[in-house]
């Protein structure tokens, strides 16, 4: 991804190029990937109904969705999911 940067040795995504409105919509985001992706809430019904039209998530997925389903080797993979963390940490 061409955003990418590091920081003191921490990978994170390079957001400069957003407003701050962007920013707030990637945050936001951000934490429906974490509950939908990373605890499984998308096999919930209500959350997919809740979320999936989402216009946060939409941006969110818009923006990262292709880079997070690239299928490299697992330490890649896990890479990326750190770098979203520090970038929305």
């Amino acid at each position: 991804m061409k955003t990418m940067n590091k920081v003191n040795t921490v990978e994170k995504v390079d957001l400069s190029n957003y407003t701050l409105k962007q920013k707030q919509s990637l945050q936001k985001g951000y934490e429906i990937w974490c509950s939908g992706c990373l605890s499984g809430d998308w096999e919930d019904e209500g959350f997919r109904n809740e979320y999936s039209n989402n216009p946060d998530w939409i941006f969110f997925n818009s923006v990262f969705g292709e880079w997070l389903l690239i299928k490299d080797y697992e330490e890649n993979e896990r890479n990326r999911y750190n770098i979203l963390v520090n970038t929305f940490s």
